[in-house]
């Protein structure tokens, strides 16, 4: 038999097979790797003073203390008062509000002040602010003395100013002292058995017919706790 002969491959026909398999190995695209995430900026967060410079809906509660000055004959008084006092930011500056304060009164004279509000705020600057206004109150009092005694259930018209800050705990709540002042003016009809006449009168006969009119100027501290 005819040995087989075997095939040798000469060096160069070597060297190009490794060149192609070089080649096509560069050519191949790489796997493709997992892209990181782009870096995302938040937004700026709002602050709470900025939450409160906002127009939208308040409401404020107050618990504090007042002083009822009277004018002339008017007995005098003081008591704790409660006060809420729903209202609007028009803007960064300006805002609306009906406050509604009743006060429980002792002293110079025993029962009940209320009065209702409404006004314009002004907010210079931060949580501070500013208001006046006009509207109605009323009293249902009565009055001890060593001279006798004297009641006043009526109305009338109130005027009042109040200044404070609020001071945000978040952009829910705000909490923060006030001061303010009112002045009121209520009709009392005057009954045949007052003991003693007011205004100087000397003697209940000499009281005159129909109504008298007490006036208070009162001196409000207070703190407040507010929601938007």
């Amino acid at each position: 038999m005819r040995a087989r002969k075997e095939r040798h491959h000469p060096p160069f026909e070597i060297g190009a097979a490794l060149l192609a398999t070089a080649l096509a190995a560069i050519a191949w695209p790489a796997p493709a790797l997992p892209e990181e995430p782009a870096e995302r900026v938040s937004e700026e967060l709002q602050t709470a003073g900025e939450a409160w410079e906002e127009p939208g809906f308040r409401i404020q509660l107050r618990i504090g203390t007042e002083d009822l000055a009277g004018a002339g004959a008017t007995p005098s008084g003081s008591g704790l008062s409660l006060s809420a006092e729903p209202g609007f930011r028009l803007s960064r500056w300006w805002s609306i509000g009906a406050d509604l304060t009743y006060t429980i009164v002792g002293g110079q004279v025993d029962g009940l002040r209320w009065s209702g509000i409404a006004g314009l705020g002004f907010h210079p600057a931060g949580g501070l602010f500013v208001s006046a206004g006009a509207g109605y109150g009323g009293l249902m009092v009565e009055s001890f003395d060593g001279l006798g005694s004297a009641s006043c259930t009526g109305t009338g018209p109130a005027v009042g100013a109040k200044a404070g800050w609020l001071f945000p705990v978040g952009t829910l709540f705000a909490t923060g002292p006030l001061v303010g002042t009112q002045v009121q003016w209520v009709r009392c009809p005057r009954p045949d058995h007052f003991e003693f006449a007011l205004d100087d009168v000397e003697a209940p006969s000499d009281a005159p017919a129909g109504p008298t009119t007490w006036r208070h100027t009162s001196l409000h501290f207070g703190w407040s706790l507010a929601w938007r």
